[in-house]
């Protein structure tokens, strides 16, 4: 067994910030020692079959600092062609990446999501964190869209398996795998756990009504239900302006219900999700992220803090759902 990395084993306080950048990744991201293989400054963990590693650089001097490059990567497919098609194709996934990694195609054939911070003293006490959310969202985002984009390149899914444990049979409690209600507020993607959903339809004109001291409200099998905007508390520009240009989505907690007004329903899709971790603490209309089969990222909607909140209330702007802060 090779012994236990410095940044592992040494007190925090001893470890320059490089390394202590390192094992503040490895902790925020809850990486399961048996799945795990740590090296001296760098690991690689699975988080089911593709393996992803995260790397610290030397220090090297910058304007009188000692700075440090933090990588993190994951091979997604690998026998790829080195061809004009690939290219292409590269481009394009590329234009629609959202997760603040890019798809990199190496010599050997292999197409990696690749991201890199640089971290050193003055912000080593808050960007660990941010990175290891933007890791777990590219290492969720290898596993989802490795077959699409395999298929695409006419390679194989870059599956690796654990030296010691092999093949690592069932995903990391870092995310798990759900089905999702997708709908769309402009070019942003929400998405709603189905079980929520009592019903959704196209309202006609002047369905709508205002009524005073509870806002906006439509009348669903004979009951008046409360209508919000998506748009509104997102701060997403809406391109149906009209209530009968958009789509109406009943949504239920207990014995309260809201109509949630968006612009379309693009379909259910199984969806890898994360929790958000403390960028979002404040954030209670989010109960967390996914990475969806393209490679976009979307928000889930927390249904019971939506349903619940009074007519009046109007929340700053969430984070848009390509705005995961790096």
């Amino acid at each position: 067994m090779a012994p236990t990395p410095i940044w592992l084993a040494n007190d925090p306080s001893t470890l320059d910030p490089g390394l202590l950048s390192l094992r503040t990744i490895f902790e925020e991201m809850h990486i399961d020692t048996e799945w795990s293989v740590p090296d001296e400054r760098r690991f690689r963990w699975w988080l089911k079959g593709h393996a992803q590693e995260i790397a610290v650089s030397d220090a090297i001097e910058s304007h009188g600092m000692q700075v440090y490059t933090l990588t993190a990567s994951a091979p997604v497919v690998s026998g790829v062609a080195l061809n004009d098609h690939t290219v292409k194709v590269m481009a394009g996934v590329n234009a629609q990446v959202t997760t603040l990694s890019a798809f990199t195609l190496e010599q050997d054939g292999i197409v990696r999501l690749v991201t890199r911070m640089t971290t050193h003293a003055d912000v080593v006490s808050w960007l660990p964190r941010h990175f290891a959310l933007v890791a777990a969202m590219q290492a969720a985002d290898a596993e989802l869209i490795a077959g699409g984009l395999a298929e695409m390149l006419a390679g194989t899914p870059a599956e690796s398996a654990h030296p010691d444990a092999g093949l690592r049979p069932d995903y990391d409690d870092l995310v798990n795998i759900i089905d999702g209600l997708i709908v769309g507020v402009g070019n942003q993607r929400y998405i709603i756990p189905p079980l929520a959903v009592r019903e959704s339809f196209r309202p006609s004109s002047g369905m709508l009504t205002t009524v005073n001291g509870r806002g906006e409200m439509v009348g669903v099998r004979g009951k008046q239900t409360p209508v919000l905007r998506l748009g509104e508390h997102f701060g997403a520009t809406a391109r149906a302006t009209r209530p009968e240009d958009g789509i109406l989505i009943v949504i239920e907690s207990g014995d309260a219900a809201r109509a949630i007004l968006v612009d379309e329903l693009l379909g259910k899709q199984e969806v890898v999700i994360k929790s958000l971790g403390r960028t979002f603490v404040h954030q209670h209309l989010v109960a967390g992220g996914a990475v969806l089969g393209d490679g976009s990222v979307g928000l889930i909607l927390d249904v019971d803090t939506l349903v619940r909140m009074p007519p009046e209330a109007r929340s700053r702007p969430a984070p848009s759902s390509t705005g995961v802060p790096a």
